[in-house]
């Protein structure tokens, strides 16, 4: 069985892109076991967080995982990379599995395989092409876009319900 065209064109950025989805999922499940540890009364706290070695790995999987991301994205175009992405999901239950020495609940094990069929579909139905750049934004737009979302979130934060809560309880 072969791979369709535009995916094996991309192989390599294909192949970066799995080992990044793989990061992020260790990367996950660890910083979420991290945190469950560490939960008391008044949630998660970040200074907490950052003195356990288990979060810390967590976060450096996270941090890998994100370098392997765009260097995939550098070999393959984002039609390709993010669902491969998005296959991290899939491995994180996986992970989190085998860690608990438990089988997945049925509606995990659904969720799961439809994630993979539906990625799969993509893949094939998307047919992925070399782009030509010729099509990207000005920096100043992309620059504007990044400085509103922070400030939204910065906005957000101020809000006394909603957000807030999460946010106020990280830091």
């Amino acid at each position: 069985m072969s791979l369709p065209a535009g995916i094996s064109a991309f192989l390599p950025g294909t192949s970066v892109a799995a080992g990044a989805a793989v990061l992020f999922a260790v990367g996950s499940v660890l910083q979420h076991e991290a945190a469950s540890s560490s939960a008391h009364a008044r949630g998660v706290e970040l200074r907490l967080l950052v003195t356990r070695p288990k979060w810390m790995v967590g976060q450096s999987a996270t941090v890998l995982g994100t370098v392997l991301q765009v260097v995939a994205l550098a070999l393959a175009p984002v039609a390709i990379v993010q669902p491969v992405l998005a296959g991290g999901l899939v491995v994180a239950l996986a992970i989190r599995s085998v860690r608990d020495r438990c089988l997945p609940s049925r509606l995990d094990g659904i969720g799961a395989v439809l994630t993979c069929g539906g990625l799969a579909v993509f893949l094939v139905a998307a047919r992925p092409a070399a782009g030509t750049g010729d099509r990207l934004p000005p920096w100043f737009a992309v620059a504007g876009a990044v400085l509103l979302a922070v400030g939204l979130v910065a906005a957000a934060s101020r809000v006394e319900r909603g957000p807030r809560g999460a946010l106020a309880s990280s830091v």
